[in-house]
Order: C-alpha cells, then sequence, then structure tokens
C-alpha cells in the first residue's frame, strides 16, 4: 500500500539518517512484535486499529514533508506495540 511504501522510505531514509540506533532496534524486535500480534484471536483488529491510528495519520506527514512529526508517529506506533513482542 501507499502507507507502507512510506513507512519503508521514512524508516530506510529519513530514519537512518537522523535515527539510526532505532531503526537498527526496530528491524531487531519488529519480526517479534508482527508474530505477537499474528498470534492472538483479534489481530485483524489490531492490526487495523495500528493502520488507523498509525500508519496512516504518519502517511499523511509525509506526504506533506513533516518527516520529524512522522517520525514521532511511528516510533510512538513501535513503543506502543513494543509489549506485544516475545522476550521483548
Amino acid at each position: 500500500s501507499p502507507e507502507l511504501q512510506s513507512m519503508r522510505a521514512l524508516r530506510d531514509n529519513y530514519g537512518i539518517k537522523h535515527f539510526k540506533e532505532e531503526v537498527e532496534e526496530y528491524y531487531e524486535i519488529a519480526p517479534s512484535i508482527v508474530s505477537g500480534i499474528s498470534s492472538m484471536e483479534n489481530s485483524d483488529v489490531i492490526f487495523k486499529e495500528l493502520y488507523h491510528k498509525f500508519i496512516v495519520p504518519a502517511h499523511e506527514l509525509v506526504k506533506a514533508g513533516k518527516y520529524d512529526d512522522a517520525h514521532t508517529v511511528y516510533r510512538n506506533m513501535v513503543n506502543t506495540t513494543r509489549g506485544y513482542g516475545r522476550g521483548i
């Protein structure tokens, strides 16, 4: 989706230049977070909520050139979902 492409571009271009440690941490914890959510009975509800609460707003900020604000939304999403990861 265009929204997920925006998030990848934000992470892999802007994020890696300005927040390298966060991006490295993301790559370490993201698979566990996705796996943890996917294993839940209500995973579709959780993924939809994350999409509307974080991904869409961050995408709109990227489109507007507000990369700092988009990064804040993205970081909040990672911090919010961290607890779904196993062993984190």
